[in-house]
């Protein structure tokens, strides 16, 4: 197979056997790993009521490091709010910025720097 095609699938089963979920997803990535599509299926959903059983992204990295990324998407949700229902797609553009580092360190101000809060300027 194709070595840039990643395939998943996850099972989940509650009590309910109504409430079991297979889900099938896939992963391609093209344009040297910078374009990144994703799909996901569950298997076990009713797709009436124009209900869409299945879940989109499309990621791009927009500088080379990956540090810059804009990603868009479709998916279907539980909304709690009003009363778990299962037929709300959600659908959004998200923009992400990534930066690593080594050390994470407190600085102490300097004694010039406390001084320097400590001045206040009066109206003459």
């Amino acid at each position: 197979m194709d070595s840039k095609i990643k395939v998943g699938l996850d099972f989940q089963n509650t009590d309910q056997a109504s409430k079991a979920e297979i889900i099938l997803s896939l992963k391609r990535k093209f344009l040297n790993d910078r374009l990144e599509l994703a799909a996901s299926v569950d298997a076990n959903s009713q797709a009436g009521n124009n209900s869409r059983p299945y879940d989109l992204s499309v990621q791009y990295n927009l500088s080379k490091d990956g540090s810059f990324k804009v990603r868009g998407f479709q998916r279907n949700a539980n909304d709690p709010t009003l009363g778990n229902i299962n037929q709300i797609t959600t659908t959004g553009v998200g923009f992400f910025y990534r930066f690593q580092f080594d050390k994470f360190t407190f600085r102490r101000k300097t004694k010039v720097e406390e001084k320097a809060d400590e001045i206040t300027i009066e109206n003459p």
